[in-house]
């Protein structure tokens, strides 16, 4: 099995388990079937897919990557290289080729085991009937109430956060409570237009 692995791609580390004791949750799947390719994270509460329609992959199957194996790769990336990896048994070949700042081309090369074990069944768990409602916010913003309300909290690993959905295109509201007094916060996040070149 070959294909190739974008840094954009490694992002999907921050959705693996990090117990070394869920060791088939410890790495992304990769799955390479006629042209298509497919990588996933999840820690069992979380879930990520990236879905690759026309890729270059070559062959067809599938395995675990570790997730230091992608740290490794997402260190050495720059935003437009790519890592092949080709896949056989169990070993995992790397190669990645990166531009330094004078624009000389430069590779690295390097081994990793794959992760043992069954990965989860997982497209059962991405619904697959039609949604109540829809509404498009940005990341950014999205990501800065997350801190808000990261930052709000001291006790972040049991703190809860409710979500209100409101309907089509209408504001999306997080609200939490401060784990050391009654002080509650309120986030709302406005919609914004769906770009028309969005496909969903």
């Amino acid at each position: 099995m070959k294909t190739k692995i974008s840094k954009s791609d490694c992002s999907l580390i921050r959705l693996a388990a990090k117990e070394r004791t869920r060791y088939a949750l410890n790495g992304v799947f990769v799955k390479v079937d006629q042209g298509k390719t497919e990588y996933v994270a999840t820690n069992g509460r979380v879930l990520g897919v990236i879905r690759h329609t026309e890729s270059e992959s070559v062959d067809s199957g599938q395995c675990i990557i570790p997730i230091d194996a992608i740290k490794a790769t997402d260190k050495n990336l720059n935003k437009t290289g790519t890592m092949e990896i080709s896949a056989e048994d169990e070993h995992i070949n790397h190669h990645v080729e990166f531009k330094g700042m004078d624009k000389s081309s430069n590779a690295v090369n390097f081994g990793s085991a794959t992760v043992e074990g069954q990965f989860p069944e997982y497209e059962g768990v991405i619904p697959k009937d039609e949604p109540e409602s829809v509404a498009y916010f940005g990341i950014q913003y999205l990501k800065d109430i997350i801190t808000t309300l990261e930052k709000f909290r001291t006790d972040t690993k049991e703190a809860l956060v409710k979500v209100e959905l409101h309907g089509d295109k209408k504001p999306m509201v997080f609200t939490t409570y401060h784990d050391n007094s009654k002080a509650k916060l309120t986030t709302v996040i406005m919609p914004v237009e769906m770009n028309e070149g969005w496909k969903s």
